[in-house]
């Protein structure tokens, strides 16, 4: 068929994005009646959103081929060890995200990093506003690099060109419209992904049928070995050990829970009760397509592809199973839809971490270092495409994915998260959450340097170097220690900054102190 119908397809997707960006630009140009500020309307739509948008934005920003496909790749290699790596921390996430909603709506900003630089003080902001952008720049980058990859096949043109074609809609919705372009387009992107995935895993299951034959699907599977650990391990939960899953547990899930992507549509729903209702009901599509219909394709993947070579359809790696499926399964028509459907899944991803990105640079960096808000969105808007850019250019080096999103999401727990908890605690000193933040960034940096490049995972003890994550163990340990250090030698926190964190949840955007600069 070419490639001649998949960038005409490409090209009209792009444009119909585009034009979101525009109508909402042109709209808010005519309707803008001043209320709010400059910063709660662009990063938070001034917490207008009504629950089902929020929740559908939420589910669309966490359907990430890239994380799918990471998750995908794991449980190909690992069998149902792999559900550790993703599916099994994932689904946890979703019930503990329900406990944190009245905390994240007691907050007087849209912005994590703001709120510390209120409570704490600002350099406890910048160092976890530099820790952001880091995450998300590198989680952008990696789903930018796999949306190249992925539509490269397609395209036939080099993974880096796709790139470069696939930011240039979400620089310019983005920038035009904001939050609520991110929302908007992400809700009109979501049916797309949803059929993708519907499609993708019925295609994936009719494969391994008529590899599996009469003894079907399951049977097959459980006297196939798995490619880590070997005969009789492919439904083992624990044949990966049980210190991995845990080490797992606790640098993953801290860090989710405050992702700024997931606290800013918690935030920005109308009411408390908004915000609950729409998290339920984005974690219900959450586990249906990001959880349940991945891990039915990957444990298809099994049998449809019984090795991962340079030769073999899924590469190396085991991380082209989903493209392989494709194009082995789906007629050209329905080859097509899938394009469709791949360009909607990543755009929905990048748009959302583009912003945070953005918001990292502008809101969380640059504002508190020139000590003043932005008072025109045309700087917002510029800043925002330098850090799209960023991520593009972070995607033309990205190498490993499974090495990026687990630093990444060290850091996040380390860096962020853990001065994010003591937020909220009214003895917390200042210094105490500056160190922590400190200590957990240098200490999941330096020791990943360590484990990966000097002694490659040849130290003591065996049992953690054998995880392939002690760095993380290292990094959250690190951060406990500055965080005690500072507490005992740190000054305790004025009532001002007691008074940045209300007692209970608030509605509207009255009492945001955005605007306001230490």
């Amino acid at each position: 068929m070419g490639s001649t119908p998949y960038f005409i397809i490409f090209a009209l997707y792009a444009i119909g994005m585009a034009l979101v960006g525009i109508y909402l630009y042109r709209k808010e140009k005519k309707n803008h009646t001043g209320t709010g500020t400059l910063n709660t309307n662009f990063w938070c739509a001034n917490r207008t959103l009504p629950f089902w948008q929020a929740g559908i934005s939420l589910a669309a920003g966490w359907m990430m081929l890239g994380w799918v496909g990471l998750g995908i790749q794991q449980i190909y290699l690992q069998g149902a060890a792999g559900l550790w790596v993703l599916p099994i921390p994932w689904f946890i996430l979703i019930f503990l995200i329900m406990v944190i909603i009245p905390y994240i709506r007691r907050l007087r900003t849209v912005s994590l990093p703001r709120a510390l630089l209120h409570r704490f003080g600002k350099p406890c902001a910048i160092v976890v506003g530099i820790s952001s952008l880091f995450i998300f720049v590198s989680w952008m980058g990696a789903e930018l690099f796999m949306a190249g990859n992925l539509m490269a096949p397609f395209l036939q043109i080099p993974p880096v060109f796709c790139m470069t074609l696939f930011v240039l809609p979400i620089m310019l919705y983005m920038t035009l419209g904001g939050f609520r372009a991110i929302v908007l387009t992400d809700v009109l992107q979501f049916i797309l992904m949803s059929v993708f995935m519907i499609i993708l895993a019925v295609t994936a299951l009719h494969l391994a049928a008529d590899v599996a034959g009469d003894r079907g699907i399951l049977d097959t599977l459980r006297t196939t070995p798995t490619t880590t650990y070997g005969e009789n391990s492919m439904f083992s939960l624990f044949a990966c050990g049980r210190i991995l899953p845990m080490i797992l547990l606790v640098a993953y899930l801290p860090g989710w829970l405050f992702e700024q992507d997931l606290t800013l549509r918690i935030f920005s729903c109308k009411s408390l009760k908004e915000s609950y209702k729409g998290i339920a009901f984005g974690g219900t599509i959450h586990i249906i397509f990001t959880l349940i219909l991945p891990v039915i394709v990957a444990f298809c993947a099994i049998l449809i592809f019984p090795e991962a070579s340079e030769n073999s359809p899924i590469g190396k790696d085991a991380l082209n199973i989903v493209p392989a499926i494709i194009q082995k399964g789906c007629s050209p028509i329905l080859q097509l839809v899938m394009f469709l459907g791949i360009i909607a899944v990543q755009m929905s991803t990048v748009d959302s971490f583009a912003n945070v990105s953005a918001m990292a640079v502008t809101h969380d960096i640059a504002e508190p270092f020139f000590k003043k808000p932005f008072q025109r969105i045309s700087q917002l808007r510029m800043l925002s495409v330098l850090a799209v850019l960023m991520g593009l250019v972070y995607a033309f080096f990205a190498e490993s994915l499974y090495a990026l999103y687990t630093l990444s999401s060290g850091v996040l727990t380390a860096s962020v998260a853990l001065p994010m908890v003591v937020l909220f605690f009214k003895k917390t000193k200042p210094l105490a959450a500056l160190l922590t933040a400190i200590f957990g960034l240098l200490g999941n940096l330096l020791f990943f340097i360590y484990e990966y490049y000097i002694c490659m995972h040849d130290y003591a003890p065996q049992w953690l170097a054998e995880t392939y994550v002690g760095y993380i163990v290292v990094g959250i340990a690190m951060a406990l220690v500055g965080g005690l250090i500072g507490q005992i030698i740190g000054k305790p926190p004025t009532a001002e900054q007691l008074e940045s964190i209300s007692e209970t949840p608030h509605d509207g955007v009255d009492h945001i102190l955005d605007d306001k600069i230490l």
